[in-house]
């Protein structure tokens, strides 16, 4: 799943100085896009809907503070960069 966002998002690191902790996600309406990933955002949301799940983790790349010409081409090139599937899987 790839997210994107133009804001500036608030990381918190576990320790002083380090590269790991928790991303503070705005909570409200319309901040976060999906870039990539929506029919399994899709499927996520109707299997918790289904299910009554309420707490469950999806793994995402979040890229914030862009500009509507950098989510663009990062779209471009992913999308121009994709491979098919084996017809096995």
């Amino acid at each position: 799943m790839l997210l994107v966002t133009d804001r500036r998002l608030e990381f918190k690191p576990m320790r002083e100085k380090s590269d790991f902790g928790t991303i503070a996600l705005p909570e409200e309406a319309g901040i976060m896009r999906a870039l990539d990933g929506q029919h399994r955002l899709l499927a996520l949301h109707q299997l918790a809907e289904k299910h009554n799940l309420t707490d469950f983790q999806v793994p995402a790349v979040v890229f914030d503070s862009l500009t509507p010409d950098q989510v663009v081409e990062l779209f471009v090139t992913i999308n121009s960069k994709h491979t098919k599937l084996n017809p096995s899987h």
